[in-house]
């Protein structure tokens, strides 16, 4: 059994300036983490004709009883400065921390494939974290645009320790950075094109290695319109390019595209409920396709084909 118990004191002001075009916030926060856990073995007990055994003779310890004390703080400093009605520009910079949660200290995952195993004595991770973006949102499109750099110390990763067991340990040094996009084209009232992007790239700065589970360059587009004030159309694409950068003994993931339609009613009111229909075909094209990301244990699968639904929604 373990326990996870924290404190934390904090602080935060927004100020508006030059006559509400420039906000800023600012705050700080300290906090204090206790945890403690008690012994802890691979096997607790064995039932044998019905007579239970709490200590089996082969059983073997995991994880000894122990208790740490942590006390870490963070602070973060963000603006807001609006060119025009319609444009913006925004900024922030901060220090954070987090400390692992009991799952990755205590994990302990076995099933049929590789062996995920945590670690009690990890160390919170720590980070400096600089944003920078613009916003604008006009009558006929919008876009927003963001880049971002993460210097990062004692990362929590999956550590490779076999090709069947992977025990979590902390990065010294880690560095994060990318962008995201995203942008919406209305030509006219029943019809909007959209679209998104995302790029992050993950680089273990000490080792001079890739880190592992970083998502590949993925993105998202399509077509949204009315039909007759009736229902809404929507064919969208989801896509994601090649992921070579990989950590070692992290295997490549080939990109792929995956077509969307789905459509959905105008509310209608029934017995006093907003009633709506909702049908749609995902992977139209029943493609074979692999989320790098994937939780599957180790088990290399591709993820679902061709998949229809059909949901009646009721809303108040």
């Amino acid at each position: 059994q373990a326990r996870f118990r924290a404190i934390g004191l904090f602080a935060q002001d927004d100020i508006s300036l030059l006559d509400d075009r420039l906000r800023l916030s600012l705050g700080g926060r300290l906090d204090g983490v206790h945890v403690e856990n008690d012994e802890g073995y691979d096997l607790q007990y064995r039932i044998v004709n019905g007579i239970r055994d709490d200590a089996p003779a082969n059983r073997q310890l995991r994880w000894p009883a122990e208790e740490s004390d942590e006390l870490s703080w963070s602070a973060h400093a963000g603006l807001l400065y609006r060119l025009t009605p319609d444009l913006a520009l925004t900024g922030n910079v901060s220090r954070a921390f987090r400390a692992p949660a009991l799952e990755e200290r205590y994990q302990f995952i076995e099933l049929g494939g590789a062996t995920y195993v945590g670690d009690p004595d990890l160390a919170s991770e720590k980070g400096s974290m600089f944003d920078l973006g613009a916003r604008y949102y006009g009558e006929v499109f919008s876009v927003r645009l963001n880049a971002f750099l993460r210097s990062m110390q004692d990362l929590v990763v999956d550590g490779r320790v076999s090709d069947t067991l992977y025990r979590k340990d902390n990065v010294g040094e880690a560095r994060i950075y990318g962008l995201e996009f995203s942008g919406e084209y209305n030509p006219m009232s029943p019809l909007t094109l959209f679209t998104s992007l995302a790029y992050v790239r993950g680089e273990d700065t000490g080792a001079g290695q890739d880190l592992p589970q970083m998502p590949p360059l993925r993105g998202r587009a399509g077509v949204r319109i009315a039909i007759a004030h009736a229902a809404e159309a929507e064919l969208s694409a989801t896509f994601a390019a090649d992921q070579d950068a990989v950590a070692p003994g992290e295997s490549r993931t080939p990109g792929y595209a995956l077509y969307h339609l789905r459509v959905r009613s105008r509310p209608v009111r029934i017995a006093g409920l907003d009633a709506r229909i909702v049908a749609g075909v995902e992977n139209i094209f029943d493609r074979s396709w692999r989320r790098h990301l994937s939780t599957l244990r180790g088990l290399r699968i591709t993820e679902p084909g061709r998949n229809m639904t059909l949901r009646l929604q009721l809303g108040w």
